[in-house]
């Protein structure tokens, strides 16, 4: 699960992070406070400030997401969960 002081792409911190990325002072104050706040409602306060700030500035663009459906025979072992890999796949 995604915070506001661990969520990479709500970061504003311009210079200190990948080139091109958007000074936000407001959003990194907001996100400052959050982290030293033990209250959770003034956590979740700061949380709903921290996105219409973000509305407003638009750090990122979300573009959704996707699923990798896959299916699997079931005479097949050591399959890896996550990522498709075919990598240690045997016959059970």
């Amino acid at each position: 699960m995604s915070t506001p002081g661990s969520r990479q792409l709500m970061r504003g911190n311009g210079d200190g992070a990948y080139n091109g990325w958007p000074n936000l002072p407001e959003l990194e104050t907001l996100r400052d406070e959050w982290l030293v706040k033990e209250d959770e409602a003034d956590r979740r306060a700061l949380a709903r400030r921290m996105q219409e700030q973000a509305l407003q500035d638009m750090p990122y663009l979300p573009l959704g997401s996707y699923d990798q459906p896959a299916a699997d025979r079931s005479d097949l072992a050591c399959v890896p969960k996550g990522l498709v890999l075919f990598t240690g796949v045997r016959r059970a």
